[in-house]
């Protein structure tokens, strides 16, 4: 894979001999001379002068027409309606005046770029014959540009036109720009001032006294980040300016601890404990940017605080329980401690807090708020890594790759004998759980590979199931990165009849979970590792499995859900519980969202891939060998057409839609841009399941989803209510204005959120606001900073929540930069369903003929020095 160090700075391509000759080299260069030179080049010079007005405005209507003087732009604003009266025309009148008192000679007036729904229109046709023009003194000439759409669309379109002059032996361009905005008639936004974000930053540095926290908080540190590499590891295990000859030393010894750079076998313990490190430093720097100023909080009963915390469902910030809280009176010294108890999806719930604060709070009260992370789980973490190797258990994250080339032979099950029947008439479910079920000793893991839809939850709860009635003595041990994850499994288990002496399901004191858990009668019971030996099958998280380390507590069979989520060192704290030979068994999708890191460097050392993802890249796996993975093929959520491009891109076309519910849903079969936007079409146009909107503002992207819902809604084809439709956005800004915009129009019931909300969920209907917007059509294709757009894991994500409609609102300029968002774009177009404004097409063309137009812009003395 190529990296950033090998990629031309200009072209985001890899570099090669010859590579800064090639026409996307060139053609880039050209676009960025043209963007660092424009400034220079609008300047009226030399005695020229270049007016622009609006002409042909039909009726005298008034339209909206700014002049941008410092940027050379003319933008003209008009709705729709005022677009139709237009006869969706907009034209502007060019007018070149010479002030001098010799003559100056036009050379040419051009369009910098072919775009169709743009034309010069040469009063004289001089220029199409190529004939220089000669200017007298105070002579004017003028010419006009036209744009026209066939047929309107809400967007932004741009044009920048260049006129050539020779002024005595000064050979010279002028510049200008057109920009035509047209909107909506009816959209309006809030009048309200945007809310102030609480967040500030701001580090304590005048606090003289504080207030521990009442309850208990976890300080027993074993693998505290060492203070001789504090500085090395903030600074990214790299060299810096200030740095000694004895932290040289230093330096040299933590980059050989972690040779060569990637987990092996010899540099197992070391290797993870300098990435975690790495990565609690990223966070303690990460939640200092969250500090927040001026909030208030809520008293709840049982001393409790609430206090709202933008964004948490998000994990920005990303909160945890067992997290420190330490809260002030606005800009006070005297500063107190409390404990994370339970984190929500707005707010965070914090205990511990001391009463001489509690009596002084008011719902007015104004407070500082700063967050400390809490260790406990890099504690266990650290501890599971280490419990790995010394327990002999690293053939289970290094199996031999000769283990492939072994016979096994595995009987099949009976279908009578299946719990769940759709089980057993599913292939690849039914190979799983037969696999797992025979296999009772083993030394590499099972993997079961589950894309979306496909059903890894039934086919993890039917092996377990059939564990349970053939293996009398065993003990199940289910762990999932996330409570919801666990929460589900164990839910499933007991609608099959578990009782509660057969399973348990445990949880920490932070959250209220009873029926078959830890938590009795209103009391939390924590059972030690003997108590647990007394169940058939134990679920928890992997963090907090690590309390039974050593405690007496030793499942059989371990089973690890969303294995695809969780970090490595995470999915250590659960296989430390077990003896080598012990059932191993990872479920998940490495082609989904992974486990999050808070250091750059931590991802670099590859901290954010998951123990899953890495044994699916080894021989053992990718041969699909059925003995140690399965990949589960049948995919019940989507309609075809809306699982098509996410199977053909990230599943090598292996996956099977299956959804009859989907496939017929009427909603498939219809354009909702034709319902926003009445048009006729030349021939029948069946609907499809997907569809893409281009917009060219991110504001109009918040316009469109409103116009979708709204036309969703009132659809006369099928019935459509609020809970049928999700919108996916990546950046929690844009899940606000969309909140916010969607409950003013009473809409409120729509759920909003990004990626990581959506992750594991299903909605019928999804729109997705990919929030990148440009209009310029000059803009050279260096790298783009697409954060969501660019994210293949997030990109797969988003696509593949929808049922039996997808509906993508986005500006192609800028997502054709990706090749996955660019074929999406393109399998819009072959299903009719593309709508709004084209994109702007890069073939190579269209290059050529925006090299030659930009290569004859005149570069004068003058214009140098306004550069420079």
């Amino acid at each position: 894979m190529s990296t950033d160090e090998d990629k031309c700075d200009l072209c985001n391509a890899t570099l090669y001999p010859g590579h800064e000759r090639s026409l996307l080299h060139r053609f880039n260069f050209s676009l960025f001379e043209w963007k660092n030179y424009r400034r220079a080049l609008v300047k009226n010079r030399h005695g020229v002068e270049v007016a622009v007005k609006l002409c042909d405005v039909i009726n005298g209507y008034n339209l909206r027409h700014i002049h941008h003087a410092n940027i050379g732009c003319y933008e003209t604003k008009l709705t729709i309606i005022e677009a139709n009266l237009q006869l969706n025309v907009v034209s502007y009148l060019f007018t070149v005046t010479n002030n001098q008192t010799n003559a100056v000679t036009m050379v040419a007036a051009k369009l910098l770029h072919p775009y169709p729904c743009f034309k010069l229109v040469d009063f004289e046709g001089s220029f199409g014959q190529g004939v220089a023009l000669e200017l007298l003194p105070r002579a004017s000439y003028s010419f006009k540009v036209t744009f026209q759409l066939e047929a309107v669309s809400v967007g932004t379109y741009s044009m920048p036109v260049a006129i050539d002059l020779k002024a005595d032996r000064n050979d010279f361009t002028i510049a200008r720009e057109m920009l035509i905005t047209i909107a909506d008639e009816d959209f309006t936004f809030s009048n309200q001032s945007p809310v102030k974000s609480p967040f500030t930053s701001a580090i304590w540095k005048d606090v003289t006294n504080w207030y521990q926290a009442t309850v208990n908080v976890f300080s027993n540190y074993l693998y505290p980040l060492p203070k001789k590499y504090w500085k090395l590891i903030k600074m990214g295990l790299d060299t810096y300016e200030t740095i000694t000859s004895e932290e040289i030393i230093r330096l040299q010894e933590l980059r050989s601890l972690i040779e060569p750079g990637y987990v092996t076998k010899d540099n197992y313990n070391d290797f993870f404990h300098i990435a975690l490190w790495c990565d609690e430093m990223g966070a303690e720097l990460m939640l200092q940017r969250y500090n927040m100023e001026q909030v208030t909080m809520k008293l709840l009963p049982n001393n409790i605080l609430e206090l709202d915390v933008p964004g948490l469902a998000e994990k920005r910030p990303s909160l945890v329980n067992g997290d420190i809280v330490n809260i002030r009176l606005h800009n006070d010294h005297t500063a107190y401690k409390g404990v994370i108890r339970t984190v929500n999806n707005l707010n965070i719930w914090i205990a511990g807090v001391d009463s001489e604060l509690l009596e002084i709070i008011s719902p007015d009260t104004e407070l500082d708020v700063s967050f400390q992370l809490g260790r406990l789980p890099l504690e266990r973490m650290h501890a599971g890594v280490d419990q790995c190797v010394s327990k002999g258990l690293l053939s289970y994250f290094f199996p031999d790759e000769s283990l492939g080339s072994r016979r096994m032979t595995v009987d099949r099950i009976p279908n009578y004998e299946f719990i769940n029947t759709n089980v057993c008439n599913n292939t690849e479910q039914r190979i799983a759980v037969e696999n797992i079920v025979q296999t009772k000793s083993c030394v590499a893991p099972y993997i079961v590979f589950g894309p979306p839809g496909t059903g890894k939850t039934i086919t993890i709860v039917e092996a377990i199931l059939q564990i349970i009635r053939r293996r009398d003595n065993a003990v199940i041990l289910v762990c999932a990165p996330a409570n919801a994850a666990c929460d589900m499994l164990a839910i499933k288990l007991i609608e099959h009849g578990l009782k509660q002496s057969e399973l348990i399901r445990v949880h920490s004191t932070t959250r209220d979970w009873k029926k078959h858990s830890n938590y009795i009668e209103d009391t939390y019971i924590n059972p030690d590792g003997r108590d647990l030996m007394r169940y058939r099958v134990v679920v928890t998280t992997l963090i907090l499995s690590g309390r039974y380390v050593n405690k007496g507590f030793n499942p059989n069979v371990l089973f690890i859900d969303e294995a695809a989520q969780a970090l490595e060192p995470e999915a250590c704290v659960a296989i430390s519980l077990i003896k080598p030979g012990i059932q191993l068994i990872l479920a998940g999708d490495p082609k989904q969202l992974g486990p999050q890191c808070d250091s750059a460097v931590a991802e670099r050392l590859g901290l954010n891939v998951s123990l899953l993802e890495r044994l699916m890249k080894l021989p053992l796996y990718t041969q699909n060998n059925s003995n140690f993975i399965t990949t589960l093929k049948l995919n019940f959520r989507s309609h075809p057409v809306v699982l098509q491009l996410p199977n053909e891109l990230f599943y090598d076309g292996q996956l099977r839609a299956m959804s009859h519910i989907a496939r017929n849903d009427v909603i498939a079969t219809v354009f909702i841009y034709d319902k926003i936007f009445p048009r006729r079409r030349k021939g029948k146009v069946f609907g499809q399941p997907v569809e893409f909107c281009a917009v060219y503002f991110n504001v109009k992207e918040v316009e469109m989803v409103l116009k979708y819902v709204k036309a969703l809604i009132n659809l006369s084809e099928t019935k459509v209510v609020p809970m049928d439709i999700g919108v996916v956005t990546p950046y929690i800004r844009q899940v606000y204005r969309i909140k916010e915009v969607l409950t003013q129009n009473g809409f409120g019931e729509i759920e909003v959120g990004t990626t990581e909300v959506f992750q594991g969920r299903e909605k019928r209907i999804i729109i997705i606001s990919t929030v990148r917007a440009q209009h310029n059509l000059l803009l050279y294709d260096r790298k783009y900073k697409l954060g969501f757009v660019k994210n293949e894991k997030r990109f797969n994500v988003a696509l593949t929540r929808a049922m039996s409609k997808l509906i993508i609102i986005g500006c192609p300029n800028v997502l054709r930069f990706d090749k996955n968002w660019l074929k999406y774009i393109e399998f819009c177009e072959q299903r009719y369903g593309y709508f709004g404004a084209k994109q702007d097409s890069r073939s190579d063309a269209v290059k050529q003929e925006v090299l030659d137009r930009l290569s004859n812009i005149k570069r004068d003395r003058q214009y140098v020095r306004n550069y420079n």
